[in-house]
């Protein structure tokens, strides 16, 4: 539900105009807030904007290369560093800049904010950058090798896959940027360690889009 919210605000957002368009942009705005709350606790963090991205060439590149191989797009999340952000909202993820390469060599994004939160290093100021990511992935998907640049899509694993390694930059489009701070916390002892609200929320995440995956397979699987 969440996802054809992002996608239908955007594209009101992008084709109107005046109080119409203030509107529609709210409503995209409230739909990435809520996406990027999924896995991240809201009582945690504190949001200091949630911005569009109109790059209209780049759009125009993005939604002809998914029209052209049929493709369906997710919503995915960038973490990156403050330094790193004005490139990338003018130019797009480039799949030539690669520092990790745990699954390959390509543009890294993932299914769920709280994944993308670890690479979203903070400002002198501790503020936080995370792109949102619109992701033609396709149906060919193969599982990452380490500094390996795979033909097509890799995953970190082939079910339900939690993060992506692009090799294509027209198959990515940044159509939001979220800007956001971790508050100063006390981990709570459980147990004989210490609980991480982030970890926590981000496993539960995970939990729920197995559980969904699931039932959407069980049911399809009934008719």
């Amino acid at each position: 539900m969440l996802l054809q919210q992002v996608m239908g605000a955007f594209g009101r957002a992008s084709s109107a105009q005046g109080a119409e368009a203030e509107e529609g942009q709210a409503q995209e705005c409230e739909a990435v807030r809520l996406l990027f709350l999924d896995s991240i606790p809201e009582w945690a963090i504190e949001i200091e904007s949630v911005h569009q991205v109109l790059q209209p060439q780049l759009l125009k590149r993005f939604l002809e290369r998914a029209a052209a191989d049929g493709e369906s797009i997710e919503v995915t999340f960038h973490g990156t560093r403050a330094e790193h952000v004005g490139q990338i909202l003018n130019e797009g993820l480039n799949p030539n800049v690669c520092v990790t390469a745990a699954y390959g060599r390509g543009t890294y994004v993932a299914t769920h904010a709280g994944i993308a939160h670890q690479y979203a290093d903070p400002d002198e100021n501790g503020w936080r950058h995370m792109c949102v990511v619109l992701a033609a992935v396709g149906s060919k998907l193969v599982k990452g090798k380490e500094r390996e640049q795979q033909s097509a899509v890799a995953v970190d694993r082939l079910v339900n896959p939690t993060q992506y390694c692009f090799i294509e930059e027209d198959r990515l489009y940044v159509s939001h940027l979220i800007m956001y701070r971790a508050a100063a916390i006390e981990f709570q002892r459980t147990g004989g360690g210490f609980e991480d609200p982030f970890h926590a929320k981000l496993n539960a995440a995970l939990r729920s889009a197995d559980a969904r995956r699931r039932h959407g397979r069980c049911s399809t699987s009934a008719l």
